[in-house]
């Protein structure tokens, strides 16, 4: 009791390469139960038994004891010294992007295919299954971190491209409904994958195309387009077919020849350009080549080190190292310095501690002092009426961009790194972003899978005396969304977004620090098997590309940038081209240009994180010849994090969807995957003499549903499976088209667990912040 407070005793059975022998294990395991439990004849108080995690909580809570309660979580976890599992946060890099660019495609094929009212005549439903299929099974816990064999990572990639591909013949069968306006052949969409590498079949050499862009969110947008295109002057209507968009044309950037497949050849240029979508909708913009159109062609500005937008401005040094960063809204300033280091990892047998490697798990470094990576040159600025950037080369293998943007208000850092170099041993790529005299005093925030932000502080931990034995990673945590540093007299913040799950933590004073890409030539010995040594497309290592996302702001400003922005970065814009030889007056003549799945308006807090088509003998009873849709909403505010939005709001969802009448809802738990009402949750007793357990307001008026989305706490959610996870309340509701108005409507809850089509285990959200 002293150390468990209870008498029931828990002892986990399984592990990696364990119980292989079932029959030897059971075998020994019977006879141990059966001799300890013999020794109660002679006073033995001791009984040992089979059971399982959910028979083992209802013995401890039938103790109707009190329990302590823990808020923090067990990141960084070590399994001895010197062996903290922190180098998975960022292993294999590519694939934690790839798959987290389809788990958001995903979220966007449901709703079309929701939108359009798809039906499976076709097998639109079964590509949607295929692609959660293939994103699922990318969550797996030797796939997400990256912690497989290479050929293991081939087939993960092969199944997520063939997933990738059936969601978007769903996406062209919801846009064959959703644009045509009477009987016209459908405008096929063309999909460039390798759009992020400048390639693009669609664009590259066209005259005249269509970029279709679907917005995900339930709010409006402005979404940047970056199209590769071979030409210099092209004029960008907007979806009314004849307003001129402001449009650059930018070089594209040389890169090694490992980030693209072999024999693809870029576009010369990019075309870029500012589309406004509507929410959970799309806009079509058209493209035409016109040599009369009279356009500042971009150039290098050797005289210039300022690149600006309306609400930031980034300052460079002569040799091309940032230097200042400006928010002009509040004219605030930092002098920020960027720069990219590696570390050495450190090689070993793994017999011991002191010999442990740095591996696909194990983040280990030689030294605490990682080797800085001076740039060589600096090719300059370029400025243009979208965006202007700095262009840096570091090496051979590390080249950034840094962008502003005109109309927002971060700026972005787009580095590319690889193939890293190996002749010397492996290396930990890092960038740090430090701004002097901050004073954050080792205080950092890191978010937990997207959503509560946790305070981090070097060399501790909330839960238990920490002691460090590695003074680098033992203080990484893992960062899905994003990591924030505050100033020393918490006025100020300075935020960095990611694209994809990284490691990352404050080791110095105003630095925030993040690993980008990592080559290693030794295992770790934890069940890979071989190095962390990917070959990328080339055979000559892996080349990535990714970005970061830069806001400095006051801290009472900077939470609204901030949420809003992650989920852009999460649910972006997904582009489709056409090459449809209608002017642009007969195409919307035959095609709607402009279209929004929303006829009502969410609240700015609120967030629309699940609408799909569901299954007909799901959790509770569909109505005859009813279809049942799945929907959650999260109110993306910390309770006290915002002194506006971090507010309970109410909205009206009945009337809320274009042609989705919402007549009956039923309220789901957690997992959707039975009835709120048929759950009886347990009820605990903590040492803070209350019940950790906590309420979502519903408010039900006549025939119309009015929800509260509260941001609440971490709470217990119980996933009708042994045992308990942790996730906090958003909304939830089962709804049905087609029924009779004056059916009483019964509320709504809330989850944050994804459904893969229809198995009774729920899949979390884990793929999406990764």
């Amino acid at each position: 009791q002293g150390w468990y407070g209870t008498d029931h005793v828990i002892a986990t059975m399984g592990s990696d390469f364990n119980y292989v022998d079932s029959l030897l294990n059971f075998k020994q395991i019977d006879k141990l139960i059966q001799y300890v439990n013999a020794r109660q004849a002679n006073g033995s108080k001791v009984n040992l038994l089979y059971s399982t995690p959910s028979c083992y909580l209802k013995s401890v809570h039938d103790d109707n004891r009190s329990y302590t309660t823990k808020s923090d979580d067990f990141f960084p976890y070590a399994n001895r010294n010197h062996t903290y599992w922190t180098g998975f946060y960022t292993s294999r890099p590519a694939q934690k992007y790839y798959t987290r660019q389809l788990s958001a495609f995903l979220q966007g094929v449901k709703q079309m295919a929701s939108l359009a009212r798809l039906d499976n005549s076709v097998g639109s439903l079964d590509n949607v299954h295929k692609l959660a299929t293939s994103v699922s099974l990318a969550q797996h816990h030797d796939a997400i971190t990256g912690t497989e064999k290479q050929l293991v990572a081939y087939d993960y990639a092969q199944r997520l491209s063939v997933g990738q591909a059936a969601g978007q013949r769903t996406v062209n069968e919801a846009y064959a409904i959703l644009m045509n306006k009477g009987e016209a052949t459908p405008v096929q969409q063309v999909f460039c994958n390798y759009r992020n590498v400048s390639v693009c079949s669609a664009s590259g050499r066209a005259s005249n195309f269509q970029v279709t862009m679907y917005n995900p969110l339930a709010w409006p947008v402005q979404y940047t387009a970056r199209v590769p295109v071979d030409g210099q002057n092209y004029k960008v209507l907007s979806d009314d077919g004849h307003t001129v968009v402001p449009s650059d044309i930018f070089s594209v950037k040389a890169a090694p020849p490992g980030i693209r497949p072999k024999g693809m050849q870029p576009s010369l240029n990019e075309l870029v350009f500012s589309a406004n979508l509507p929410p959970l909708g799309f806009a079509t913009y058209f493209v035409q080549l016109d040599d009369t159109v009279l356009r500042w062609t971009s150039e290098t500005k050797k005289d210039s080190y300022t690149i600006r937008g309306k609400y930031v401005e980034v300052q460079f040094a002569e040799d091309g190292y940032v230097k200042q960063l400006t928010n002009l809204v509040t004219n605030m300033t930092a002098p920020l310095t960027q720069n990219f280091y590696y570390y050495e990892p450190f090689e070993g047998d793994n017999h011991s501690p002191l010999n442990q490697s740095s591996g696909a798990y194990i983040f280990r470094p030689k030294s605490e002092k990682p080797v800085k990576i001076n740039i060589t040159t600096f090719e300059g600025i370029f400025k243009g009426s979208v965006v202007q950037e700095a262009r840096q080369v570091f090496n051979s293998w590390v080249t950034q961009v840094v962008r502003v943007y005109m109309d927002e208000p971060y700026v972005e850092f787009e580095w590319t790194i690889g193939p890293i170099p190996e002749s010397d041993g492996g290396k930990e790529l890092i960038t740090r972003y430090s701004i002097p005299g901050w004073g954050n005093n080792g205080v950092f925030y890191t978010d937990s899978n997207g959503r509560e932000m946790l305070q981090r502080r070097l060399n501790y931990r909330p839960s238990w005396r920490a002691v460090i034995d590695e003074p680098v990673a033992g203080n990484y945590f893992p960062v899905d969304a994003l990591i924030n540093i505050k100033s020393g007299d918490s006025k100020r913040q300075l935020t960095v977004l990611v694209d994809r799950s990284e490691g990352g933590s404050s080791l110095n004073d105003g630095e925030i620090e993040l690993m980008l890409h990592r080559r290693l030539l030794v295992d770790d010995k934890f069940g890979v098997g071989e190095a962390l040594d990917e070959p990328g497309l080339d055979g000559k290592g892996l080349v990535v590309r990714g970005s970061h996302y830069l806001l400095l702001d006051t801290v009472e400003n900077s939470a609204r940038q901030f949420r809003p922005l992650a989920q852009r970065i999460f649910m972006s814009g997904q582009p489709s081209f056409s090459a449809s030889p209608l002017s642009p007056p007969d195409y919307m003549e035959l095609f709607t240009t402009r279209w929004s799945g929303l006829v009502g308006k969410l609240p700015e807090q609120v967030h629309l994180l699940t609408l799909e088509r569901f299954r007909v003998d799901g959790p509770v009873s569909s109505p005859s010849g009813s279809v049942p849709y799945l929907v959650r909403f999260e109110h993306i505010y910390e309770a006290n994090e915002d002194s506006k939005l971090s507010v309970p709001v109410t909205f009206d969802i009945k009337d809320l969807f274009r042609d989705l009448l919402f007549v009956d809802a039923t309220e789901l738990a957690l997992g959707g995957n039975i009835a709120a009402a048929d759950v009886h949750r347990l009820q605990w007793k903590t040492k803070a003499g209350r019940d950790d357990t906590f309420l979502l307001i519903k408010k039900i008026q006549n025939a119309n549903i009015q929800a509260n989305a509260d941001y609440l706490p971490i709470v217990p959610r119980d996933d009708n499976c042994d045992g308990y996870s942790f996730e906090r309340v958003t909304g939830h509701a089962e709804a049905h088209a087609d029924r009779d108005p004056a059916d009483q409507l019964q509320g709504l809850t809330g989850s944050t667990v994804e459904l893969n089509k229809w198995t009774g285990k729920p899949l979390t959200r884990a793929q999406s912040l990764l």
